[in-house]
């Protein structure tokens, strides 16, 4: 999409948005579906995918991306669905009072908390709350994305803010690195395993109509494969632990490239440890920016 593009498109997006919610969606935390979710990020640990284990299974934190996908819809939405194609995600936060659990009723649903404009285009972020069958909170979730070169119409709107990440601390090289091999299929078994569908991932026809050069891994995969990679060298693989992961999407990966996950410092906040991580895809460049990993321990 070139400047000359961008400058003629009609399409605005209103900040009176904010406050606006999306549909409620109630998800049993079956057998099948953690087990699907675990496979679908190539994470084989017993608490995520033995079903005969003591107290059934834990939930692998990427959850969260699932549960949003399928309760972000608003039947009522009036905005025009042809800036849609413009839309690119930029951030997630996910931040937990426990971990997900077999026979867990969640409930998630989403509300627009912040609208305004940036240079790139218009950015907006929805915060999701997943909540026991109970009422009780078990995660929330902000997610952020800019329609890239469309403009607000109205002033920039807030609700809330996402919370300040604990401050930067970075090594001169990084403390450790690991590359991740992916499958060139790694998206269909995403897509299908995370019930997570947008056909720019699957699909050359689709990818390249939206000015892809193919189709490219989802953000929220190659984040999960991180986060996998994060649980298991600093917490053992207990999503107990965990309280909160952090990053902004910037490159792309393509299909069948590996990924390098890698830590680039760490800090201590109480008794909370704090590790500053990024990924970056087989050209170097970030796939994931600015990650940050904080957990009890």
């Amino acid at each position: 999409m070139t400047t000359a593009d961008t400058a003629t498109r009609p399409y605005t997006i209103a900040t009176d948005r904010v406050g606006r919610r999306t549909i409620a969606v109630s998800t049993e935390l079956t057998k099948r579906r953690l087990l699907a979710f675990a496979a679908g990020i190539g994470e084989w640990a017993p608490q995520y995918s033995d079903d005969l284990r003591e107290g059934g299974l834990l939930g692998h934190p990427g959850l969260v991306e699932s549960l949003m996908w399928n309760a972000r819809h608003m039947l009522d939405d009036d905005m025009d669905p042809r800036a849609i194609p413009f839309g690119v995600h930029a951030a997630t936060d996910w931040r937990f009072r426990r971990a997900f659990r077999q026979g867990d009723v969640i409930t998630t649903q989403g509300e627009v908390i912040a609208v305004g404009q940036i240079p790139p285009g218009v950015i907006s972020t929805t915060r999701y709350r997943m909540l026991d069958s109970r009422g009780d909170e078990v995660a929330v979730m902000d997610t952020s994305g800019i329609m890239r070169g469309l403009r607000s119409d109205g002033p920039d709107r807030a609700l809330a803010t996402v919370p300040p990440l604990p401050e930067r601390v970075v090594a001169p090289e990084p403390l450790w690195s690991t590359v991740v091999p992916l499958s060139a299929h790694q998206a269909h078994v995403y897509t299908e395993c995370a019930d997570i569908w947008n056909p720019i991932h699957t699909e050359r026809g689709f990818a390249q109509d939206a000015g892809l050069p193919d189709p490219i891994l989802h953000g929220s995969c190659t984040f999960a494969f991180s986060v996998r990679e994060l649980m298991r060298r600093y917490l053992d693989n207990d999503p107990e632990r965990l309280r909160r992961v952090a990053g902004q999407f910037r490159s792309i990966v393509m299909l069948g490239d590996p990924i390098t996950v890698q830590a680039m410092g760490e800090s201590r906040d109480g008794d909370q440890r704090v590790v500053f991580w990024e990924t970056r895809n087989a050209q170097g460049a970030p796939a994931v920016a600015n990650g940050v990993l904080v957990f009890d321990g």
